[in-house]
């Protein structure tokens, strides 16, 4: 398991999403996200959630929609994620999520640290 987080620095996102959106609500959206065709739902050249395919709850959840990627390492939605960034300077948060069975031991290469919320959602820091 990656390094996990201290749990105070990680109250705040995760404060934010389950104020905002919901972890349960923002988990059943990302696994209907990564269930479409990647050239409807994201622009070809960032990896981005197109504006129209966010909810009012997720636009809300972040300050712009380039916060919001999908990661198809396979090019497919079974092992498909999305992150959502918040921060800058020194200090950057991500919410990692992605179905149940998602989890993000293949995808750190020890950096930040990370604290799962539920299976297949993880908050992060660095």
């Amino acid at each position: 398991m990656p390094n996990v987080v201290n749990p105070v620095f990680d109250r705040g996102v995760r404060f934010r999403v389950e104020r905002i959106v919901g972890i349960d609500e923002l988990q059943s959206w990302v696994v209907d996200i990564l269930a479409q065709d990647p050239e409807d739902v994201l622009i070809a050249d960032t990896g981005e959630v197109k504006p129209q395919f966010l909810t009012d709850d997720v636009r809300a959840l972040v300050p712009h929609p380039w916060c919001i990627s999908v990661w198809h390492p396979n090019g497919g939605s079974d092992d498909g994620f999305v992150f959502i960034t918040w921060g800058g300077g020194f200090h950057h948060w991500r919410v990692y999520v992605g179905p149940p069975t998602f989890t993000v031991e293949n995808w750190v290469e020890g950096k930040g640290w990370f604290n799962r919320w539920q299976e297949g959602v993880y908050g992060w820091q660095e």
